[in-house]
């Protein structure tokens, strides 16, 4: 996690149709699926042999009610439209077929899907491998709703081509709640027969050829480009994609005016050197070779951490910042005690930079992540996403949850997947700057029983993610509250003050109210964590 910031910090889809009747040019029959639906090593192999002066062949796999696929077309299909004499857009759709069984990965997983099992992801996307729904044969994440929208949007794909690509962009612009009809009826398609032909055998046919694309490649992410075959990586944003399909045409006209570079990453350097984009995304855009800045990197290992690895962060050093020379040192030894004590390091691994790392070309890029000490800067601890405090009492099998408002539905999951004494469990609820003057009632609720009844906290968060539709009361008495004492502490006011406190305990580990944190007997921290990730740490450190 330590290497997603700083990287992060750097780099900017058949029965006998008979019963429904023919329209002109359609193709109301059990019959193939349309020839340009390729899949699979088929597709692969046609992308790869497009040429400079062929076609760029973009194929974007989306579900078609995920907001982050839905704004992905909003960008693609203009892009696609305006470059139409070389650009080939295809839409597939990520789904499966109630019936399937999981087929084994033929392929190595993307560099995406390696991500997204370590931490996450650097686009945001909705994932296939979660729960999928729907009632008849097909099943997809956002339920059978999903599944009717993208069978509509391909039956006009092939039968009405001339209203669909401004129907897929009314409906991006919508959005996931947006009425389906309205969009229809704007580009000329009367809805009801459009809804009849999709859930007929037309629809169904051309939704099961659709989906194999995806499933035989393996992709779950909705939004994934694949650009010529290859996946793109970048930002699906106007300016980055055009910028792919503009490396072997830059003498095209289109791309006469596309930047040629808008991160680090479109930079290539001399052997020897590194480059940088200068003024990126804009017409003065430049790739700038350096040779390597010299520079010392003290490392003051955590002893006592077990999980406290370093290689995440010193590999994507060594490839960011090249020509720093690295030295370990250990926190128990004399050497370790006297940097801590020098530098104010409260938080383990430290790593303490010379101060010609001040030199470096990349160093206002990560000049807010280091604190300047006299001869050099100090990684702040917020930059790593574990960290050992040392200096703080020890509180064996204790965890202290701090959760942002809008993260307690993670809670569930924290507390039931934590096998240490529930009793132990403290839980810190961050609002941030915006924090209600009265806060909501459940909100209340559940800071006063998680500083004031830590026993019963457990079980009540537990009750509730199971029994939503029923009144907080029976999961309070299933729980074991003492429903006065909880009546005691919200009329007097003082779920505030366990507010406050909280929010100092934060303030001390330098946290903020942006992603889920978890202090693990008072010394181990574990920054933006999931609640797989908190178990996997407490059964590393022992804890029971």
């Amino acid at each position: 996690m330590g290497l997603y910031l700083l990287i992060c910090a750097l780099l900017l889809a058949g029965r006998s149709a008979a019963a429904e009747p023919a329209r002109p040019g359609s193709k109301d029959c059990d019959c193939d699926p349309p020839t340009d639906l390729l899949r699979g090593a088929e597709a692969i192999a046609v992308a790869r042999s497009a040429t400079a002066t062929g076609p760029v062949r973009l194929e974007l796999f989306v579900m078609s009610l995920c907001p982050y696929g839905m704004e992905a077309e909003r960008v693609l299909v203009p892009l696609a439209d305006q470059w139409r004499e070389w650009v080939d857009l295809r839409i597939y759709y990520i789904a499966d077929e109630a019936d399937a069984t999981p087929k084994p990965q033929t392929r190595a997983a993307t560099a995406r899907e390696r991500e997204a099992s370590t931490g996450p992801a650097t686009r945001a996307g909705c994932s296939g491998r979660s729960a999928s729904t729907g009632t008849g044969p097909f099943r997809s994440l956002h339920g059978q709703g999903e599944i009717d929208e993208a069978r509509r949007q391909l039956l006009l794909q092939a039968d009405y081509p001339e209203a669909y690509r401004a129907y897929l962009v009314c409906r991006a612009r919508q959005g996931p709640g947006g009425l389906w009809q309205a969009c229809a009826a704007a580009v000329g398609v009367d809805s009801t027969e459009l809804a009849r032909r999709a859930a007929g055998p037309r629809g169904e046919t051309l939704f099961r050829a659709n989906i194999r694309h995806a499933n035989e490649l393996g992709v779950h992410l909705s939004p994934t480009l694949y650009v010529n075959g290859q996946e793109f990586l970048g930002d699906l944003e106007p300016i980055a994609v055009s910028r792919q399909l503009c490396r072997d045409r830059s003498d095209h006209a289109d791309c006469a005016q596309v930047p040629v570079c808008g991160s680090d990453a479109d930079c290539a350097a001399p052997a020897g050197q590194f480059a940088l984009c200068r003024d990126p995304d804009t017409p003065n855009a430049r790739c700038v070779a350096y040779d390597p800045v010299p520079f010392d990197l003290t490392v003051v290992q955590a002893t006592a951490c077990r999980a406290c690895s370093t290689e995440a962060f010193l590999g994507a050093t060594r490839e960011l910042f090249p020509g720093g020379r690295v030295r370990h040192v250990p926190s128990v030894s004399a050497e370790g005690t006297a940097l801590m004590r020098r530098y104010g390091i409260e938080a383990l691994p430290a790593y303490l930079f010379s101060a010609s790392f001040g030199q470096h070309p990349r160093f206002a890029r990560v000049a807010s992540m280091v604190r300047p000490v006299p001869d050099g800067f100090v990684l702040l601890p917020r930059v790593e996403s574990l960290t050992y405090w040392p200096g703080r009492p020890r509180r064996p099998g204790g965890l202290d949850l701090f959760l942002p408002v809008w993260a307690l539905d993670l809670e569930a999951g924290f507390v039931r997947l934590w096998k240490g004494d529930p009793g132990l469990v403290r839980v810190h609820v961050l609002p941030g700057k915006s924090a209600p003057t009265e806060l909501p009632g459940e909100l209340a609720r559940r800071v006063c029983l998680a500083a004031e009844q830590p026993a019963a906290y457990r079980t009540y968060v537990l009750t509730q993610d199971t029994t939503r539709d029923a009144p907080w009361q029976t999961a309070a008495r299933a729980a074991g509250v003492d429903l006065t004492r909880l009546q005691q502490c919200l009329a007097s006011g003082r779920g505030q003050v366990w507010l406050a406190q909280s929010q100092a305990m934060a303030d001390s580990l330098a946290l903020t109210p942006d992603n889920p944190a978890a202090l693990l007997g008072n010394r181990l921290l574990a920054r933006r964590v999931l609640p797989a990730r908190l178990a996997e740490l407490a059964l590393e450190e022992g804890i029971r």
